[in-house]
């Protein structure tokens, strides 16, 4: 079941929340989209290290509810307005909540 939230684009005031969960290093290149409840962030997707056909992803989810939503708007953002083919996203190891 979808929860209410609103999806904005990645902003300056979310990268700590986005640091402090994912470790993704900001660059040159970064944007993404944010998943709020309210003024809380319930999830995040963060892209950079943009190549012809594709980009890496980053992912931070307090709210399982929210993959579909940011899923859906990283799909279109990543393979429609983007035109990549490709997202490489790694799980570390010792993360057992998402594997």
């Amino acid at each position: 079941m979808e929860v209410p939230v609103t999806i904005v684009p990645l902003a300056k005031a979310h990268w700590q929340w986005v640091k402090d969960r994912a470790s993704p290093v900001l660059c040159e290149d970064t944007t993404g989209f944010v998943a709020l409840r309210g003024d809380r962030i319930v999830g995040a997707m963060v892209f950079d290290s943009w190549s012809y056909s594709a980009c890496l992803c980053h992912v931070a989810i307090e709210d399982p509810r929210v993959v579909r939503r940011l899923l859906r708007k990283a799909a279109n953002f990543l393979f429609v307005y983007g035109n990549r083919r490709v997202i490489v996203g790694l799980t570390p190891a010792d993360n057992e909540q998402a594997l």
